[in-house]
């Protein structure tokens, strides 16, 4: 884990900590984006909307008039984010763009001086991802401001921990999860990965990966790889399974004992089924707001390290690369040795 994500708090006229004034990039809900669910749930925690900034000002201006009619937000639109971060007195910004972007926002956070809450992955489609993703970390740390990043499945382990009690507590000797990308070829790594690490980084923090092995196809894929030290390793099953319908399939197990979320629609409402029962979970993305707005008011909050995370997604990558150069020299146009990942297996 890092070191906490803390800050000293800016105080009231009252003599409380300030109510945090935050903006979102990344604003409408084009391409899966979280924006309108952001805003909503930030709103619900008591943070001040300064303002949010789309791919261009008429996608913002658009996402400003969708926030107003269905949520009944009134947060204003910006041109750009530059102009935010110039103009609209913001304490703390939370990026949910593309992560192509990420790098470019991330070093205007900086200069700007605000909290930032990142979408995941932190960096990727920049050179020397892990090296620039250091630098940042050292930049917000020396300035006194909070660096997080949106990985949320870690907020579920406590209901995890209801529906299994004592697991949390035995050796890590096996992961096994679902996800159900509508990304495929390499980009679903990036969308996807970063979950498995953060939940791998929470239960047993610190870990190296070895020994991975990758088959699917453009619609699914099977990732195996020891994780952890070598003395005591863990198994890890990541199954990626594309989905372009919401609510997607999503679950884990550790040491064997599986659950897999359950999603009502239309209120979203989500659930965690296991063999010992079900239980209802707390929106993962909104306790990752509650955590990132506690730091900002500087209360202590420990955070997966987003460095060691993305030099797993770094090496895991580089082993995609090279899996995928040996199946082009076999004459496959995907991953060597290709079969459908076994359904009957874990999550």
């Amino acid at each position: 884990m890092t070191p906490d994500a803390t800050q000293t708090p800016e105080v009231s006229a009252e003599g409380g900590p300030r109510t945090p004034r935050v903006g979102i990039i990344g604003a409408s809900a084009r391409h899966q984006g979280l924006g309108p669910y952001i805003a909503r749930f930030l709103a619900e925690l008591g943070a001040e909307l300064g303002g949010l900034v789309s791919s261009s000002a008429a996608h913002a201006e658009a996402a400003r008039l969708d926030y107003a009619r269905r949520l009944g937000l009134d947060v204003p639109a910006w041109p750009s984010a530059a102009v935010m971060l110039a103009q609209a007195r913001l304490d703390a910004l939370v990026i949910a763009s593309p992560h192509a972007s990420h790098a470019g926002y991330l070093q205007q956070a900086l200069e700007a001086r605000v909290h930032t809450l990142c979408e995941k992955p932190l960096l990727w489609q920049v050179e020397r991802p892990v090296a620039m993703a250091q630098r940042l970390v050292d930049g917000f740390a020396a300035a006194g401001r909070v660096l997080m990043v949106n990985c949320q499945w870690p907020q579920t382990l406590p209901a995890f921990a209801s529906l299994y009690p004592g697991v949390l507590e035995q050796r890590l000797h096996s992961f096994a999860m679902r996800l159900s990308p509508v990304s495929n070829g390499a980009k679903r790594l990036a969308d996807c990965m970063p979950h498995a690490f953060s939940m791998l980084q929470t239960l047993q923090p610190g870990g190296d990966l070895w020994d991975v092995d990758f088959q699917g196809d453009s619609e699914r894929v099977s990732v195996r790889f020891q994780y952890g030290k070598t003395a005591a390793p863990v198994a890890v099953h990541v199954r990626l399974e594309r989905c372009d319908t919401a609510p997607r399939p999503a679950g884990y197990a550790i040491n064997g004992n599986e659950v897999r979320r359950r999603v009502e629609m239309p209120a979203y409402a989500q659930f965690f089924e296991a063999e010992s029962g079900s239980r209802r979970l707390d929106d993962p993305l909104k306790l990752q707001l509650e955590s990132f707005l506690q730091a900002v008011q500087g209360t202590p909050v420990a955070q997966p390290d987003p460095v060691h995370r993305l030099r797993l997604l770094e090496a895991l990558g580089s082993r995609q690369t090279a899996a995928a150069g040996d199946a082009k020299t076999a004459g496959s146009t995907a991953f060597p040795g290709l079969r459908a990942p076994n359904s009957d297996e874990g999550v």
